[in-house]
């Protein structure tokens, strides 16, 4: 997938695979998203930042660090998740903003 799919009013990505959406606003305090993930997506397509930004994958308890790995703003990323990741959580490189993303129907 080259870029995101259809927007809604909201300026959130619109499932085009048929997966729930996340926004998940992030500042100087690690972020994630509130609802688990799916549990037969295996992956987060379509994902950008409009910050500079670091995630971490895991369970509910996940946190992101500047150690983490770092996304550019306004770059298009796409992840394979393992059954054993629910979560994504986000930090700011220098600012704060909102990751969006959307998990792929499987």
């Amino acid at each position: 997938m080259s870029g995101l799919g259809p927007r809604g009013t909201s300026a959130t990505p619109v499932a085009i695979l048929g997966g729930a959406t996340h926004a998940i606003p992030f500042n100087a305090t690690s972020a994630r998203n509130s609802v688990a993930f799916n549990a037969k997506t295996r992956v987060l397509s379509a994902m950008v930042a409009d910050q500079n930004c670091y995630i971490e994958a895991g369970d509910s308890t996940v946190v992101a660090t500047t150690s983490s790995t770092y996304l550019a703003a306004g770059a298009v990323y796409s992840f394979g998740i393992d059954s054993n990741i629910t979560h994504i959580a986000v930090i700011q490189a220098t600012a704060g903003g909102t990751l969006r993303f959307f998990e792929s129907k499987p």
